[in-house]
Order: structure tokens, then sequence, then C-alpha cells
């Protein structure tokens, strides 16, 4: 996920287009503001291991 988020925020910053600014920049925001949160990972692991 850190990956991920870096990488919006590298295409955020490069981006030059009005629309390709908006874009990035609405999306970088909702990633922020909607991180998982350590209980949402712990509830993806558990359901992983329960299936195997």
């Amino acid at each position: 996920m850190q990956n991920y988020v870096s990488g919006q925020i590298e295409l955020a910053l490069e981006a030059r287009a009005a629309e390709d600014v908006r874009y990035t920049d609405r999306n970088v925001r909702h990633l922020l503001t909607h991180l998982p949160s350590r209980a949402t990972y712990e509830r993806v692991l558990e359901a992983a291991l329960t299936e195997g």
C-alpha cells in the first residue's frame, strides 16, 4: 500500500495538464483519508489464514 500511495503522489507531483492535476489531487486526497487501519489488515490476514 505504501508503494502504491507513493506512486500516486509522484504522479500528482508530475501532472501538468489542468485535468490531470485535478484528477491526481482528488485521488491522493481520497487515498490519504481512506488508508486501511491495522485492524483491517488483521481481518484480511485472518481471512486468508482460515481459507488456506
